[in-house]
């Protein structure tokens, strides 16, 4: 094996006197050819991307509307209501419940109703917003679609970061012809083939025409694109999983009315006061003082109603009885399912079963106090404003 061998093969495989490691113009011709690919593939769809692209904020501030819908606003008529990303219209049609005769025409006025339609049209599937996904399947399904996007973007600027080492391999030779396009693309073929009694494959090196480099001269900066490459990604995760999401998550709980935004979990409570019977009451002044107080020291730019507490549920110490009665109705079914295998004999299994039975029993018949004087270890309450 030596290196004047490999060369002189090299040679005669191109057609060349010499291989020239002097020179390098077919080897800046692909790296010239290999930026514009990047260029054109990066703004080539960015570009088009940002240049059509409407998306606004992604808080949707709903503008209200002259009349309440239940006061006089036809149900059959579609409501328009402006918000700071598009005109939302909300179909919504009279169903005559009490008829059960099948009405096909009714069907037909749900089915638009509830699929993903606008003005009476389906909605496209190349022009419809991201954004207006979330109305047809919430948060979730346009946080997906957005994600697909994304993913398609991120692939393309990886593509074009990694495009000269594609552009290497495809002009290489080292792999085995097989027939397959794709093996031509990848590293298995980057660089010249020789035969191992010639030379070293981890020596060869990349020829271009009458052009030669060293292979080692090139992997080292095709491992930095590929790095490049994988830093985009990554880029990309983390974005997504500490901002995007979060920030839709927020979005969508300020664009939806539940009942969580009304309720309070109120933790660390005293378990015990003088006047334990009236624990529920004694809470429900003390929350409705507090907040008097709060929105006194805080005014808000338009009328509140009067705060009133709307339901209050008490979580009190049983003293784990509510897992012990778990546990008894279990050993009852036990039980039972163990004399039912004894055939009346007599049973080690079904004694054992009925000791424990019995002690649990006797745990259990220590009298608790009456419910209202339990002790209180955290609260849940429903209020009738948000604010």
């Amino acid at each position: 094996m030596s290196w004047q061998a490999a060369l002189e093969y090299w040679a005669e495989q191109a057609g060349c006197a010499e291989l020239n490691f002097d020179k390098s113009s077919q080897f800046a011709r692909v790296w010239t050819y290999s930026v514009v690919y990047a260029l054109v593939m990066t703004i080539g769809i960015t570009v088009p991307f940002r240049w059509c692209s409407r998306e606004k904020a992604a808080i949707k501030i709903h503008a209200e509307p002259d009349d309440d819908p239940e006061e006089g606003i036809d149900p059959a008529t579609p409501h328009t209501v402006k918000t700071n990303k598009t005109t939302n219209t909300y179909k919504t049609y009279n169903v005559e419940a009490s008829d059960p005769t099948p009405n096909l025409e009714e069907a037909r006025k749900h089915l638009v109703h509830s699929s993903a339609t606008q003005n009476h049209k389906w909605m496209s599937p190349l022009c419809t917003p991201t954004y207006r996904l979330s109305e047809v399947g919430g948060t979730g399904t346009e946080l997906y679609f957005r994600t697909l996007r994304n993913m398609a973007f991120i692939f393309a600027y990886m593509a074009g970061i990694t495009g000269p080492l594609v552009a290497f391999c495809w002009l290489g030779n080292f792999g085995p012809d097989t027939g397959q396009f794709l093996l031509k693309t990848t590293i298995g073929n980057l660089g010249e083939y020789a035969d191992a009694d010639i030379i070293d494959p981890i020596k060869r090196v990349v020829r271009l025409g009458c052009e030669g480099m060293p292979l080692k001269d090139l992997t080292g900066i095709f491992g930095w694109l590929d790095f490049s490459a994988v830093l985009v990604f990554l880029v990309y995760l983390i974005w997504a999983r500490f901002w995007q999401i979060p920030r839709m998550a927020e979005a969508d709980d300020m664009e939806q009315v539940t009942p969580k935004d009304y309720a309070v979990v109120i933790e660390s409570l005293p378990a015990q006061i003088p006047d334990q019977a009236q624990y529920e009451q004694k809470l429900t002044e003390h929350l409705l003082e507090r907040l008097r107080y709060t929105r006194g020291r805080r005014p808000s730019p338009w009328a509140l109603p009067e705060p009133t507490v709307e339901e209050m549920v008490l979580v009190r110490d049983y003293k784990g009885r509510l897992h012990e009665l778990t546990e008894r109705a279990k050993l009852e079914i036990s039980v039972g399912i163990a004399k039912a295998y004894a055939k009346g004999k007599e049973s080690k299994k079904v004694d054992k079963l009925q000791k424990q039975l019995e002690k649990l029993e006797e745990k259990l018949g220590a009298k608790l106090d009456g419910e209202e004087l339990l002790p209180v270890v955290r609260a849940y309450v429903i209020l009738n404003n948000t604010e």
